[in-house]
């Protein structure tokens, strides 16, 4: 069973912990106990966003793993940023728990401490969103 422990620099939800274990943990049994999964990325998108119609955020998230414990790498949040033709995905907001470093689009990198409060609004955020089933999940394994 995946652990992942809860004394990160911002406050991880449980929710957010145990739906994270879930998406893993499906992956470990599937793959078989003799296969060593180095990290897991959790990819979450919304398949109706775009730069011209809107919609929820692309989602990124990852965990290494090491002999069954998992440490929650980083979470990214991306968004379209130009116009028309030119626009692409670029991060809006990354949150950085192996560096303890928070950056957001066009403001200087910070402390991920100092966040604390703008990310348990986001995290509820998602997590309602994702509640809602806006998402679709992929699940991809580095061995």
């Amino acid at each position: 069973m995946l652990q992942l422990p809860r004394n990160y620099s911002v406050p991880v939800s449980p929710e957010l912990t145990q739906l994270l274990v879930d998406a893993t943990e499906t992956h470990l049994r599937v793959r078989g106990k003799d296969r060593v999964i180095n990290a897991v990325t959790i990819n979450f998108r919304d398949p109706d966003y775009s730069a011209e119609a809107g919609g929820y955020h692309p989602v990124e998230m990852r965990i290494e793993i090491t002999e069954g414990k998992g440490v929650l790498s980083y979470i990214t949040d991306f968004c379209y940023v130009g116009q028309g033709w030119c626009s692409e995905l670029a991060k809006e907001l990354d949150f950085d728990f192996e560096s303890g470093v928070f950056y957001a689009l066009d403001l200087p990198r910070q402390d991920l401490a100092n966040c604390a409060e703008f990310y348990a609004l986001w995290q509820d955020n998602f997590l309602a969103y994702n509640q809602m089933g806006v998402f679709d999940v992929t699940v991809t394994v580095d061995d």
